[in-house]
């Protein structure tokens, strides 16, 4: 989009005008832009000024009345009409002027001399850039819809939402101008300017000279320029999102911690893997904590907001509404646990007021009315009971059909006296305005009976929606699109949009088995190479791809699939282990041969050479797990030493090339296939196709003596 913008000083009379575009911005990686330019000012004509002041009232300056000690009980009324000139009579179509008495096209010329505009001027202020969010109602969200949704969508909207100062239903409120199928700024935020304003973030060099300001529920943008602005100037509008962006800041690289060095971006697996896991142990909090209320609203929003979205034009935003949907499963099934757990609970608070055995029922007769409802009594009193008819809300303490076969009930009044045998003709339900003065005790009685009474035909409708999100769903045809995908790329004839689709997918899934290993203990700290060396970095790589390739297609149990895999995963290990054994190897020739004579030895070669079992400390110094050669003995070689390459060189140590290939290989490829339920056949002497045993086999390693390790661990 661009526009023009003509800011008015009603103080001086002066019109600037702007000029705003969008085009590529001046920040590497952001994108677009929004440019403005200064256009100018005008002034009002001479002529026009003079013609006001004679049309202007000389009545219209506030008077002043005075009554003296005896105004008291005095009324007064002033009536007229057309007393005055009006000046109102002389306002003109989209006028300007403190009556809108002034045309922009005839009654201003351009100002002659050097123009400048700046904020901070006398008559000058902040110039309405227009509307950021929201545009549409459902640009407005409860906090765990949105929540719900930005996890989904691998966080994008939380690039463009903002907490606004108006609650939904008790709900903090966020306003999302992301599309709900997509994840990305829908069309309507696409055609104004405020969605294409940047992020001026921490850097010296870019400067903020756009204020948001907030009503109850909706962000407004404004240009607020604090250097003078020349005719002809440009300048990128950029705007501060505050502290509460931090976040986003990191994951994209330019954070304050990003610029001191103390954390990487989400490109780096490490510190991407951190953040994830952070984010889904939040999101499985949240889920335990969630109520049946806010659980309909999401699997409400799901079904008729994401489910029901067309599919992205661009290869990016179609990868990400494929990882949706694979986080969609994921959440899923946590979402149904809570649920059942909600159900039982509130099964169990009724049947502890002992609510669910005072009602009689038989086939084909369910009450109208159940036990704890409040209900409403029209002029009902037994027939031997002296009282009045009663007529007021009471609540429903048991039912019971009588001799007859008719539902009567037994009901608490407000003032907590029993009626027994009300028929249920004379009871209706309750009105918004007939329980405005019930105590809160009994309101919230009477919202859990009803809860438990729709519970049923709700659960039908939840199970048909998680039904819908399991990824193996083959209605949905995820698992076969998918499968079809993978195939392509194995025969060369994918497109790049597909390509794509399945590394996000791999990597999503990937995330998802890592996430659970690091949950259970079984895997500490995926990718930090405080923990894992390089080379050890790189197998577990290739292992994880290959288990998310097979996770995706869906045919895990498959023996000959099963086959493919054990195969690649062993193959991949011997090759680990034979790598350490050569540059152990090497190192020691290396150390045997060099010349001692030479007071200046060469730290690089030795560091090409062992580099793959480095360990990084610091950002500068590479560390290595080594054992001194006087302390290698059966007992104390699984034990770690750490030491620079400089004590190599210096003190004789060693690689413990055993210690190595336990626990940079077998303890971590062993840990990552565990996640597989291994046939047993063809072969059961060796554990089947898969085992640790067989594992050790191939690696020429004792079993014993690595299941020792591992237990220690």
């Amino acid at each position: 989009p661009g526009r023009d913008i003509t800011a008015f000083d009603v103080m001086n009379d002066v019109m600037y005008d702007f000029v705003v575009n969008v085009k590529g911005s001046s920040i590497i990686g952001a994108g677009h832009g929004a440019f403005i330019t200064f256009k100018g000012a005008r002034e009002l004509k001479r002529r026009k000024i003079l013609d006001c002041k004679k049309k202007s009232s000389s009545t219209r300056d506030s008077l002043e009345a005075s009554f003296g000690s005896k105004a008291s009980g005095v009324t007064v009324a002033v009536s007229g009409e057309k007393i005055h000139i009006d000046e109102h009579d002389e306002e003109v179509e989209n006028g300007v002027g403190e009556w809108r008495q002034y045309s922009v096209e005839k009654d201003f010329s351009p100002v002659r001399d050097n123009v400048t505009f700046c904020a901070d001027d006398n008559g000058s202020g902040l110039v309405s850039l227009g509307r950021y969010a929201p545009f549409q109602p459902e640009d407005r969200k409860i906090d765990v819809v949105y929540e719900l949704k930005n996890f989904i969508f691998s966080l994008e909207p939380s690039s463009w939402g903002f907490s606004v100062e108006e609650t939904i239903h008790d709900h903090e409120q966020t306003v999302d101008i992301t599309d709900d199928g997509t994840g990305e700024p829908h069309e309507i935020a696409r055609q104004n300017i405020p969605m294409y304003v940047n992020e001026a973030g921490h850097g010296s060099e870019l400067h903020e000279n756009v204020v948001a300001r907030h009503d109850v529920r909706t962000v407004f943008y404004y240009l607020y320029v604090k250097a003078p602005m020349h005719v002809g100037d440009t300048v990128e509008l950029l705007v501060d999102y505050g502290d509460t962006y931090e976040d986003v800041r990191e994951r994209k690289g330019y954070g304050r911690a990003n610029k001191k060095g103390e954390a990487e971006c989400d490109s780096d697996d490490f510190a991407r893997l951190q953040r994830n896991f952070t984010e889904r142990s939040n999101r499985e909090e949240t889920i335990r904590n969630y109520s049946l209320d806010e659980i309909r609203s999401i699997l409400y929003f799901i079904r008729t907001r994401v489910l029901t979205a067309a599919h992205g034009t661009n290869e990016m935003v179609v990868a990400r509404q494929w990882v949706a949907r694979r986080r969609l499963h994921w959440i899923a099934s946590r979402l149904n646990k809570q649920l059942l757990s909600l159900a039982c609970n509130l099964h169990d608070q009724l049947s502890r007021e002992e609510i669910g055995n005072k009602t009689e029922n038989i086939e084909g007769d369910e009450p109208l009315f159940t036990v704890g409802m409040l209900v409403f009594v029209n002029e009902w009193v037994a027939a031997n009971d002296t009282r009045p008819p009663y007529t007021g809300v009471a609540t429903v303490e048991s039912t019971r059909l009588n001799k007859r076969g008719r539902r009567t009930y037994d009901i608490c009044t407000e003032r907590t006296k029993t009626i027994l045998d009300v028929p249920e003709e004379v009871l209706t339900h309750v009105s918004e305005e007939d329980i405005q003065e019930v105590p809160t005790r009994k309101m919230k009685r009477h919202q859990m009976a009803i809860e438990v009474r729709q519970l049923p035909n709700e659960m039908i409708m939840f199970e048909k929606t998680f039904r819908m999100l399991a990824w193996d769903n083959e209605e949905a045809f995820a698992t076969a699109t998918v499968r079809s995908m993978i195939t392509f790329i194995c025969e060369d004839k994918a497109t790049s949009a597909e390509k794509l689709v399945i590394d996000a997918l791999k990597k999503d899934v990937a995330e998802e088995l890592l996430y659970d290993l690091h949950c259970s203990g079984q895997l500490e700290r995926p990718y930090d190479p405080n923990k894992w060396c390089s080379l050890s970095l790189k197998i577990k790589k290739s292992i994880v791809d290959m288990l998310s390739t097979f996770t995706l297609q869906n045919n895990i149990e498959s023996i000959s699939e099963q086959n493919i895999l054990s195969e690649g995963v062993l193959r991949l290990a011997r090759e680990a282990s034979a790598a350490m054994k050569r540059i152990t190897k090497e190192a020691t020739t290396w150390k045997e041969t060099k010349d001692e004579t030479v007071n200046s030895w060469n730290e690089s070669s030795l560091r090409g050479l062992i580099h793959p079992l480095c360990f990084w400390r610091r950002q500068e110094e590479v560390w290595m797990c080594l054992v001194p050669d006087s302390h290698v003995s059966r007992n104390e070689s699984y034990s770690r030493s750490m030491c620079t390459l400089k004590d190599i060189l210096k003190e004789g140590y060693i690689l413990d090339i055993k210690w190595y290939i336990m626990q940079q290989v077998i303890a971590l490829v062993d840990t990552l296939v565990s996640t597989i339920k291994w046939s047993s056949q063809p072969d059961p002497s060796l554990g089947g196709i898969y085992s640790l045993q067989k594992l050790c086999s191939v690696l020429n390693m004792v079993e014993s003596e690595v299941v020792l390790l591992l237990s220690n661990k």
